[in-house]
């Protein structure tokens, strides 16, 4: 659980008394330079996000490195034929880029088996090299089978930090044989098969300078069905390197003979910087928790900067809310018209540390 982690750090961090930043203060010099964490605590519980920006906890002092996922992209493929997509990465520090492709197959017709599609990926990279990855078959199921292909590449540069891995990646979706529908007992075609649909899904990891320090806000709220929520969250820390926005909620459960379905939210948020995101609208598991999440960098090359300082102004967005059913017969048990929220701001910046001046003697 993510609370527990920031609890777990912050008593790691409290315990660490006479070093800061790398600097081991003498025990005679008066006062100690200590890491300030605001942290409210929330009344719920919830589960790490998923799909969404994340950050490796274990790299803070000077840099941390960021797990970034894209809106996906989707498209139609002809049977052996190719389709080809621009995707642009305009980060810094690129250290890897994982595409996968996934697809679903036509169910099976009355009285035949629909045979498997077979997709491929190929992606050339801002430097250059072409990666190809196998051809892959989806299952075979009788209400459509599930097929997916990843391809991973990695920035081969020995820097550190460069822009290697930054630009456009030209990547080739590739149909081949696309299963016709077959009579289940002769094998026989009967129905021809002329291609699919597909969707790219496209993340990667990159290392972000700075950070040395961390702050968690956390907002709670409740929203109406179909209905927009407007916020303004004042961020007055200077230095921000990057900040990460998060929406949870937590869906009823089901009662006594109904079932209960999902609630779907999404979340819009414009920086001080006036760079704007929204993420698709997503509904959490059924009977469980669901998250969507945002996350923006600082594009400011200065150490010291307040660009990131100021008003985000964030808009939770209420979608359908899953009413409760009865299963038989298939009617409303009652109307859901909204739900609760959790809203976490989760955010990196750099504190500029004054050692203590010696006392006098």
């Amino acid at each position: 659980m993510l609370l527990k982690k920031v609890k777990d750090e912050i008593v790691a961090t409290m315990n660490k008394k006479t070093e800061i930043k790398g600097h081991t203060i003498p025990k005679n010099w008066i006062g100690l330079a200590i890491f300030v964490v605001i942290l409210i605590i929330m009344s719920v519980v919830f589960a790490d996000a998923a799909n969404q920006e994340t950050v490796d906890l274990g790299k803070t002092r000077g840099e941390f490195v960021v797990s970034t996922s894209l809106p996906s992209i989707s498209g139609y493929t002809d049977e052996n034929s190719e389709s080809q997509e621009t995707v642009n990465i305009s980060s810094e520090n690129v250290l890897s880029v994982t595409f996968t492709l996934i697809w679903t197959d036509e169910a099976d017709l009355n009285g035949r088996d629909n045979e498997p599609d077979f997709f491929s990926l190929e992606v050339t990279t801002p430097w250059g090299e072409t990666e190809k990855s196998e051809e892959s078959a989806n299952t075979h199921e009788e209400d459509g089978g599930s097929g997916s292909v990843t391809l991973t590449v990695e920035n081969p540069s020995e820097e550190k930090y460069n822009t290697v891995g930054t630009g456009d990646y030209i990547v080739v979706v590739k149909a081949g044989v696309c299963g016709d529908q077959v009579d289940e007992i002769l094998g026989i075609p009967l129905t021809a098969d002329d291609g699919n649909e597909w969707s790219l899904w496209v993340n990667y990891t990159h290392r972000v300078k700075g950070g040395n320090n961390r702050k968690i806000e956390v907002v709670s709220g409740h929203s109406d069905e179909n209905t927009d929520k407007e916020l303004t969250i004042y961020i007055k820390d200077q230095n921000i390197v990057y900040i990460n926005f998060t929406l949870v909620w937590k869906d009823e459960e089901d009662e006594e003979g109904t079932t209960n379905e999902p609630d779907y939210f999404a979340i819009n948020v414009t920086t001080p910087w006036n760079e704007s995101k929204e993420t698709e609208e997503k509904a959490n598991e059924h009977g469980k928790e669901g998250s969507v999440g945002l996350s923006f960098i600082n594009p400011s090359k200065e150490e010291k900067n307040k660009v990131a300082t100021g008003e985000y102004k964030v808009i939770i967005k209420c979608g359908d809310c899953g009413d409760q059913w009865y299963t038989s017969p298939h009617t409303v048990g009652w109307v859901d018209d909204g739900n609760d929220w959790t809203l976490i701001i989760e955010y990196y910046y750099n504190v500029e540390f004054v050692e203590p001046e010696m006392p006098a003697t």
